[in-house]
């Protein structure tokens, strides 16, 4: 199934197009641009991100703040939505690897931060400010030495280029993507919202969401346990 195929269906659906009619090269386009939009709108709703992307970079020597995203300096790879988790790895190049995982700040725990200018061999400590175009994130300790972070992220939907490319979504998508996109598209060609329509569009995404839930796992907070107790959520104890 390729973008075309998903667009003609959702024109089908609204009535904007008969069976065996083609879009214009202008409906198209515009079909096109309201799905990156269906999309961009999306990857800001974490259910919808369907995989965690690790990236590896290697740290420049006193460097504290990078910045990501396309065409950035330093971490060239998607702008992420959101850090899941991070680790440096110590001596890369030796077959004896350790990770070190690094603990991901807030706002408010950067900012707590007192002396935010130290330096240390490798950092164990990591603030992101999702910032736009580039997100920058920040290492503490500086680092000084010539170490690799990996990064496991959510990354956003990828924007759509072309009536021809493929859709290559996990199941459900397509059909999540149609309905709603028909609904979009009915509200620009001025169409009424069928009830049947916005339902379908409704349980689509919902089912998405479902299938992709990510489940957490339940701890304690580590200052309520007693040293070296563990807490087990299904006694109670």
């Amino acid at each position: 199934m390729t973008i075309a195929d998903i667009i003609r269906l959702a024109m089908m659906t609204i009535g904007v197009l008969a069976e065996g009619e083609a879009p214009s090269a202008a409906q198209m386009a515009d079909a096109i641009s309201l799905m990156n939009m269906l999309f961009d709108a999306w990857s800001t709703e974490k259910l919808f991100v369907y995989s965690v992307t690790q990236d590896v970079f290697s740290f420049v020597g006193s460097q504290q703040t990078y910045q990501w995203g396309i065409g950035a300096p330093d971490f060239t790879t998607a702008r992420p939505v959101y850090i899941q988790s991070a680790s440096v790895r110590i001596s890369p190049g030796n077959p004896q690897q350790i990770d070190i995982p690094l603990e991901i700040y807030n706002t408010d725990q950067w900012a707590r931060l007192s002396v935010k200018n130290t330096s240390g061999v490798w950092p164990t400590r990591l603030y992101v400010d999702f910032q736009f175009p580039y997100a920058k994130l920040n290492f503490w300790p500086i680092p000084q030495g010539v170490n690799q972070v990996y990064i496991n992220s959510w990354k956003p939907l990828a924007a759509v280029t072309g009536p021809t490319e493929s859709f290559s979504l996990p199941p459900g998508y397509s059909d999540a993507v149609m309905y709603n996109l028909a609904v979009r598209l009915g509200m620009m060609y001025g169409k009424p919202l069928v009830p049947e329509l916005a339902a379908y569009a409704s349980s689509s995404k919902a089912k998405l969401k479902i299938s992709l839930n990510k489940v957490l796992l339940m701890r304690a907070d580590d200052g309520l346990l007693p040293p070296d107790k563990v807490f087990n959520y299904l006694t109670g104890e």
